[in-house]
């Protein structure tokens, strides 16, 4: 059994990511955990949490927010207190790759964690119907 964590930013997003958590999920039964880190009060964008909260919802996914200041400190947290096996998240651009809390998360753990890269689609194939499942 494998606990996987997908982390979201933004909405568009959100397909892309999920759906790679459900593809490694169906290999490995485990549970499917979904986390938003930020810095700002949640009550700034309450569409976008009730988005998340509602997809989390209809495929059986745990949802968390976090707020915080240091977004790989957060996860890293997350992972511990959920015995994560595996996280999810979007690929950096080419251009703040070396600064991309992506880069500094896969860097910052030295425990047994695997990660699943996911390239993100440009902008302009957001339209494109992106199916979960």
């Amino acid at each position: 059994m494998a606990n996987i964590l997908v982390c979201v930013a933004n909405k568009e997003t959100v397909p892309v990511l999920i759906n790679m958590g459900l593809k490694l999920q169906q290999k490995e039964p485990g549970e499917l955990f979904v986390l938003h880190v930020t810095n700002q009060d949640f009550s700034r964008f309450p569409q976008h949490i009730d988005y998340l909260y509602n997809v989390c919802r209809e495929y059986n996914a745990s949802f968390g927010i976090i707020k915080s200041n240091n977004v790989v400190d957060a996860i890293k947290s997350y992972v511990k207190e959920h015995e994560i096996d595996t996280v999810v998240l979007g690929k950096a651009s080419d251009i703040t790759k070396t600064k991309s809390k992506t880069n500094q998360l896969q860097q910052s753990f030295v425990d047994d964690i695997q990660f699943c890269i996911v390239d993100i689609p440009k902008e302009s194939d957001y339209n494109i119907a992106v199916q979960i499942r």
